[in-house]
């Protein structure tokens, strides 16, 4: 089972997913993130797609370069992301996202998504009943 919820932090929104893989998780992340930016994620069509290269040390910080890069391309560019492909690859991943431009006729913002902090960013693997869960915690910054 794949989810995600948000959870309150001081003067901030904090998001929590879990997954069943780690490249599941990082989809539900992407899907948690863009639920904050609007209030109607249901609503992003998958009219365009691009394939983009995401590095790092640790699972972490390839999970939070992944949030901060899509962020990136929202604030500059207005790219919504409805659903993404992870292929996770030695010291990074490839990330196929799919979605569309904002437009304002049918996407209703929800939070002003400042930035995806480091504070509080864990990701964790534990055993449950005998299989793996793979879950995520972070903060942005509204």
């Amino acid at each position: 089972m794949t989810m995600f919820t948000f959870f309150d932090h001081t003067a901030d929104l904090g998001i929590r997913a879990e997954s069943d893989t780690p490249a599941a998780l990082f989809a539900e992340c992407v899907r948690g993130l863009f639920a904050a930016v609007v209030e109607n994620p249901e609503s992003i069509r998958e009219t365009e797609s691009e394939s983009i290269g995401i590095v790092g040390e640790d699972d972490e910080e390839i999970l939070f370069n992944l949030l901060r890069t899509l962020l990136y391309r929202f604030e500059t560019e207005g790219k919504l992301v409805a659903r993404c492909e992870i292929v996770l690859v030695c010291a990074g991943l490839t990330v196929v996202a799919f979605g569309e431009d904002f437009d304002p006729a049918r996407h209703v913002p929800s939070h002003e998504v400042k930035a995806v902090t480091l504070h509080g960013f864990e990701i964790r693997s534990t055993m449950h009943e005998g299989d793996r869960r793979y879950s995520a915690e972070f903060i942005v910054d509204i």
